[in-house]
């Protein structure tokens, strides 16, 4: 079981360095973040379990202090508290336990060192997750203390990314620690509780490792992730006529919004508001009719009824037996009298008489 998941861990670590080598030099020029030190990382992580492996003996509890110090660098690589020019470095500093690692266990192969106790292991994995915690406290001072970092990361997303940075730090402390104060309190060794701690934190190295290499904070859902971070870019500047930037921050917000009604046509629910299409776009009220005003000259409820007036001329052309009070309520009006007034403020006839008019059309073609 130790060697397949040993060997399992080393074959994500090599491809996930392989994906971000190739990465980088695909695209040399591009904002790639972490590009220089990943791969580096990665694969220096997956020495030392080759490593932790060709050593024998109890290769558990060596692999639970490998793996919570190969931690500690993904932790800054991937910290919002970080800024982007100083995470490469920081990492590679918070490599050092794994150098020393590789270091200790070429010595032991080669006979030189004797292999420390396990207990010293344990304390060193304890040790690295505190490490992990505590360098995560001294960033958060850090951000207090630049009053305008704060009030520039003060958003909904800052906030989202900090969580999660925390979640995996609690996640990490509370595995090694767990597992420690088990083995080290009780005087008890258990192999299978060892191997259940480091096939979590193996899990957890796995997963920051690819959130690195995507540059992603949701691996999951990296699509909407990909639509929210857009939307807070957009929602930072302020669109008016005077921003170089207004129409390509429109034109963003309209597509956006075009896309999710042709889509998902949410104009059928009666009971659509502006509010609905907000938590969708991840935008506000106002650049949302900024951006359907810019396009189309028309308000949002303009805008809806449009796409309904369109859609019950589609409906009707494939079923033209389908009366007028019918259309009205499949595409989304409350009433037929709003059906009427919207109908004929587009097209400039009532419903009945387009009906009448197609319904004649449809005959000719079909004769």
């Amino acid at each position: 079981m130790v060697g397949f998941l040993s060997a399992l861990i080393i074959v994500v670590l090599v491809s996930l360095a392989a994906a971000m080598a190739i990465k980088g030099l695909r695209y040399p020029d591009a904002d790639i973040r972490h590009d220089m030190a990943v791969p580096f990382i990665l694969l220096a992580d997956a020495l030392m379990i080759i490593l932790e492996v060709s050593l024998g003996g109890n290769v558990q509890i060596r692999l639970l202090s490998g793996i919570a110090a190969a931690l500690l660098p993904f932790h800054v690589l991937l910290s919002s508290l970080v800024e982007e020019k100083d995470r490469q470095k920081y990492a590679l500093w918070l490599m050092l336990p794994v150098y020393i690692d590789i270091v200790y266990l070429v010595l032991c192969l080669t006979g030189l060192v004797e292999v420390v106790p396990e207990r010293y292991h344990m304390f060193s994995a304890a040790l690295f997750s505190v490490s992990g915690a505590a360098v995560f406290v001294w960033l958060m001072f850090r951000r207090v203390d630049d009053v305008h970092a704060v009030m520039m990361s003060g958003t909904v997303w800052s906030c989202l990314c900090l969580g999660v940075d925390a979640v995996c730090l609690v996640f990490n402390l509370s595995i090694v620690l767990g597992c420690s104060a088990f083995i080290m309190l009780t005087e008890m060794y258990s192999g299978f509780h060892v191997m259940l701690a480091v096939m979590l934190l193996a899990a957890e190295l796995g997963a920051l490792g690819l959130r690195v290499c995507l540059g992603s904070v949701f691996v999951i859902r990296q699509k909407r992730e990909m639509l929210i971070v857009e939307s807070m870019k957009v929602s930072q500047v302020e669109c008016n006529a005077s921003n170089p930037r207004a129409d390509e921050i429109y034109k963003d917000i309209y597509e956006r919004v075009v896309l999710h009604f042709e889509m998902d046509k949410p104009y059928l629910d009666g009971a659509l508001t502006i509010n609905d299409v907000v938590r969708v776009v991840y935008s506000n009220k106002v650049y949302i009719s900024r951006a359907i005003g810019h396009y189309t000259g028309r308000n949002f409820c303009q805008f809806v009824n449009y796409y309904r007036i369109i859609y019950s001329m589609d409906l009707f052309r494939g079923r033209p037996t389908l009366k007028v009070t019918e259309l009205a309520v499949m595409s989304g009006f409350n009433s037929t009298v709003s059906y009427a007034t919207a109908f004929r403020l587009f097209m400039n006839e009532t419903p009945s008489e387009w009906c009448r008019k197609e319904r004649t059309k449809l005959l000719k073609m079909k004769k």
